[in-house]
Protein backbone atom coordinates (compact mmCIF):
# COMPACT_ATOMS: atom_id res chain seq x y z
CA UNK A 1 0.00 0.00 0.00
CA UNK A 2 2.86 2.78 0.56
CA UNK A 3 4.21 1.85 -2.86
CA UNK A 4 1.14 2.86 -4.27
CA UNK A 5 0.82 5.90 -2.22
CA UNK A 6 4.18 7.11 -3.95
CA UNK A 7 3.22 6.54 -7.28
CA UNK A 8 -0.48 8.41 -6.80
CA UNK A 9 1.77 11.42 -5.71
CA UNK A 10 4.11 11.65 -7.89
CA UNK A 11 1.33 10.94 -10.94
CA UNK A 12 -0.16 13.74 -9.29
CA UNK A 13 2.01 15.98 -8.92
CA UNK A 14 3.22 15.39 -12.62
CA UNK A 15 -0.25 16.08 -13.88
CA UNK A 16 -0.18 19.51 -11.49
CA UNK A 17 3.48 19.83 -13.36
CA UNK A 18 1.78 19.57 -17.01
CA UNK A 19 -1.47 21.42 -16.39
CA UNK A 20 -0.07 24.46 -15.05
CA UNK A 21 2.90 24.29 -18.04
CA UNK A 22 0.25 24.15 -20.34
CA UNK A 23 -2.11 27.09 -18.98
CA UNK A 24 1.12 29.54 -18.11
CA UNK A 25 2.22 28.22 -22.31
CA UNK A 26 -1.53 29.52 -23.50
CA UNK A 27 -1.32 32.65 -20.95
CA UNK A 28 1.67 33.52 -22.86
CA UNK A 29 0.60 32.79 -25.92
CA UNK A 30 -2.43 34.67 -25.91
CA UNK A 31 -0.70 37.52 -24.22
CA UNK A 32 1.48 37.53 -27.49
CA UNK A 33 -1.13 37.33 -30.22
CA UNK A 34 -2.83 40.70 -28.08
CA UNK A 35 -0.43 42.65 -27.97
CA UNK A 36 0.70 41.74 -31.87
CA UNK A 37 -2.89 42.47 -32.56
CA UNK A 38 -2.50 45.72 -31.00
CA UNK A 39 0.45 46.41 -32.48
CA UNK A 40 -1.03 45.99 -35.78
CA UNK A 41 -3.84 47.99 -35.38
CA UNK A 42 -1.69 51.16 -34.10
CA UNK A 43 0.48 51.09 -37.18
CA UNK A 44 -2.98 50.80 -39.25
CA UNK A 45 -3.99 53.95 -37.21
CA UNK A 46 -0.27 56.02 -37.94
CA UNK A 47 -0.60 54.93 -41.56
CA UNK A 48 -3.69 56.30 -41.52
CA UNK A 49 -2.40 59.54 -40.10
CA UNK A 50 0.13 60.52 -42.27
CA UNK A 51 -2.07 59.88 -45.14
CA UNK A 52 -4.65 62.01 -43.67
CA UNK A 53 -5.02 66.04 -44.62
CA UNK A 54 -7.72 67.75 -43.93
CA UNK A 55 -7.91 71.83 -45.18
CA UNK A 56 -10.51 74.06 -43.50
CA UNK A 57 -10.90 76.59 -45.68
CA UNK A 58 -13.20 78.75 -44.31
CA UNK A 59 -14.54 79.33 -40.53
CA UNK A 60 -17.27 81.74 -39.40
CA UNK A 61 -18.82 82.09 -36.18
CA UNK A 62 -22.05 83.71 -36.28
CA UNK A 63 -23.47 84.86 -32.32
CA UNK A 64 -26.77 86.15 -33.43
CA UNK A 65 -27.93 82.97 -34.69
CA UNK A 66 -25.84 81.10 -33.16
CA UNK A 67 -24.44 78.91 -36.58
CA UNK A 68 -20.67 78.02 -36.83
CA UNK A 69 -20.41 77.18 -40.19
CA UNK A 70 -17.38 75.74 -42.34
CA UNK A 71 -15.60 74.39 -44.96
CA UNK A 72 -13.28 71.47 -45.30
CA UNK A 73 -11.65 70.01 -48.24
CA UNK A 74 -10.23 66.43 -48.09
CA UNK A 75 -6.68 67.02 -49.54
CA UNK A 76 -5.17 63.84 -48.31
CA UNK A 77 -5.19 60.12 -50.06
CA UNK A 78 -8.03 58.32 -47.74
CA UNK A 79 -11.32 59.10 -47.16
CA UNK A 80 -12.61 60.40 -44.06
CA UNK A 81 -15.80 60.44 -42.32
CA UNK A 82 -16.06 63.48 -39.97
CA UNK A 83 -17.86 62.77 -36.96
CA UNK A 84 -17.50 65.35 -34.25
CA UNK A 85 -16.86 68.60 -33.79
CA UNK A 86 -14.57 70.36 -30.88
CA UNK A 87 -14.72 74.39 -30.09
CA UNK A 88 -12.86 75.33 -26.86
CA UNK A 89 -12.95 72.00 -25.31
CA UNK A 90 -16.30 71.25 -25.72
CA UNK A 91 -18.00 69.06 -27.79
CA UNK A 92 -20.71 70.73 -29.79
CA UNK A 93 -21.51 68.39 -32.46
CA UNK A 94 -21.36 64.66 -32.86
CA UNK A 95 -22.26 61.12 -35.01
CA UNK A 96 -21.99 63.42 -38.09
CA UNK A 97 -21.49 61.18 -40.40
CA UNK A 98 -19.69 63.01 -42.87
CA UNK A 99 -17.99 61.38 -45.85
CA UNK A 100 -15.04 63.37 -47.64
CA UNK A 101 -13.21 61.52 -50.42
CA UNK A 102 -10.31 62.83 -52.05
CA UNK A 103 -10.32 66.44 -53.04
CA UNK A 104 -14.18 66.45 -52.08
CA UNK A 105 -15.01 69.63 -49.94
CA UNK A 106 -18.19 70.09 -47.76
CA UNK A 107 -20.21 73.32 -45.63
CA UNK A 108 -20.67 72.35 -42.04
CA UNK A 109 -23.16 74.27 -40.52
CA UNK A 110 -23.30 73.49 -36.57
CA UNK A 111 -25.77 75.12 -34.12
CA UNK A 112 -24.10 75.94 -31.23
CA UNK A 113 -25.69 76.34 -27.44
CA UNK A 114 -27.69 79.20 -26.47
CA UNK A 115 -25.44 79.51 -23.42
CA UNK A 116 -22.47 79.76 -24.92
CA UNK A 117 -21.48 82.94 -26.57
CA UNK A 118 -18.15 83.35 -28.23
CA UNK A 119 -15.61 86.29 -27.40
CA UNK A 120 -13.87 88.26 -29.36
CA UNK A 121 -9.99 86.47 -29.74
CA UNK A 122 -8.93 83.18 -30.43
CA UNK A 123 -10.57 80.05 -30.29
CA UNK A 124 -9.71 76.31 -30.54
CA UNK A 125 -11.92 74.61 -32.94
CA UNK A 126 -11.06 70.29 -33.50
CA UNK A 127 -12.75 68.07 -36.19
CA UNK A 128 -12.64 64.32 -34.98
CA UNK A 129 -12.62 61.62 -37.61
CA UNK A 130 -14.69 58.28 -37.01
CA UNK A 131 -10.60 56.68 -36.77
CA UNK A 132 -9.75 59.25 -33.89
CA UNK A 133 -7.60 61.69 -36.31
CA UNK A 134 -7.75 64.93 -34.95
CA UNK A 135 -7.81 68.42 -37.26
CA UNK A 136 -7.12 71.39 -35.16
CA UNK A 137 -7.43 75.03 -36.05
CA UNK A 138 -7.26 78.41 -34.36
CA UNK A 139 -9.75 80.82 -35.28
CA UNK A 140 -10.45 84.51 -34.69
CA UNK A 141 -13.36 85.72 -33.76
CA UNK A 142 -13.61 89.98 -34.02
CA UNK A 143 -17.02 90.40 -33.53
Amino acid sequence: MKGQTNIINAMLLSFIVVTMGVSVTLLAFNMLQNKYYNFKESIKLAERQLKASLLIEYVQFDNASRILKMYITNNGDTDLVIDSIIVDGRLWASHLDITLYYLQSAWINVTFPSWYALTIGLHKIIIVTQDGIKFEEEVYVNG
